[in-house]
């Protein structure tokens, strides 16, 4: 049945939100890292996690380089 706050249904309007710039979520974002360094970034979350405040993994970056 229909349940007014499943997580199904948060995350939709949320992804809604960001779609039609009505949460701006730009500043949250510290990193954009190529996947292959998921170690190195898991890391520093741990070890610098106020410099890693929000981590992308970009698909698109694979096999490019680039520094922490």
């Amino acid at each position: 049945g229909f349940n007014k706050h499943s997580i199904e249904r948060n995350l939709r309007q949320i992804f809604d939100f960001i779609l039609f710039e009505k949460l701006n979520v730009e500043k949250l974002v510290t990193h954009v890292i190529e996947p292959s360094r998921c170690n190195e970034v898991y890391t520093n979350l741990q070890n610098r996690n106020e410099e890693f405040f929000g981590v992308i993994f970009d698909w698109n970056q694979i096999g490019e380089k680039q520094e922490l």
